[in-house]
């Protein structure tokens, strides 16, 4: 209430591009705050005032309105949403992974897959080969997930994206119930980041709910907040 009293407060007939740029900004945060308050139609409305700022900010934009309605669970809107953002914007990276994450949403994994493999630049494009482990999650398709993350892992050198790849697999290890395989990547990763807060709650909850090592459990727990 008090963001939309600021953003009423200072209509404007015309902006300056640096008024224009704080705008967005702000209408943004206002949007997300909606979404995140289950007020679906208030939040895409405000994303679209964005577009209507002086053509400010149009595939983020698109994006934002896309995953309004993917949290509405409102997935068929999403899919047209989607399908014209990609039109509007087909060279735009942002725009191709939300397409493909609304199709992983629908249960089309291997259409989503084949998007997302499609913005391959060689074998080493480490961004876009986590998005694509992350669809591979989504759709519960765990041999691929693996076989993906490692290839994340080979290209991965620095000492954070070798702890995330571990995250990554210890995450999907809990999803198959696969307990001691997930315990024994978090604790890769803990053992190279004592202070990962990530880490520290994933394997002390998968630990508590399981009523295994409790102590230790509590410690990580206490440690990650």
């Amino acid at each position: 209430a008090s963001l939309k009293s600021l953003l009423d407060k200072t209509v404007r007939r015309n902006y300056s591009p640096a008024e224009a740029a704080t705008r967005a900004m702000l209408l943004e945060e206002l949007g997300v705050l909606y979404r995140e308050a289950n007020q679906t139609s208030q939040a895409i409305d405000t994303f679209r005032q964005i577009g209507a700022l002086n053509g400010q900010g149009g595939p983020r934009v698109a994006v934002e309105i896309i995953d309004s309605y993917r949290a509405a669970r409102d997935f068929d809107t999403a899919q047209k949403e989607a399908d014209e953002a990609l039109k509007k914007y087909p060279s735009e990276r942002m725009v191709a992974l939300e397409h493909a994450t609304v199709l992983a949403d629908r249960g089309k994994i291997d259409e989503a897959a084949a998007e997302v493999r499609g913005l391959l630049k060689g074998e080493r494009d480490r961004d876009t080969l986590i998005a694509l482990a992350q669809l591979y999650e989504k759709g519960k398709r765990f041999n691929e997930e693996a076989k993906t993350l490692d290839e994340v892992d080979k290209s991965s050198t620095a000492k954070d994206d070798k702890e995330a790849v571990s995250f990554m697999r210890g995450a999907m290890y809990e999803r198959q119930k696969k307990y001691d395989a997930a315990e024994a990547e978090f604790r890769k990763v803990l053992a190279s980041n004592p202070d990962n807060a990530e880490a520290l709650n994933y394997l002390g909850y998968m630990l508590a709910n399981r009523g295994m090592k409790l102590d230790e459990a509590a410690q990580m727990i206490q440690k990650a907040l």
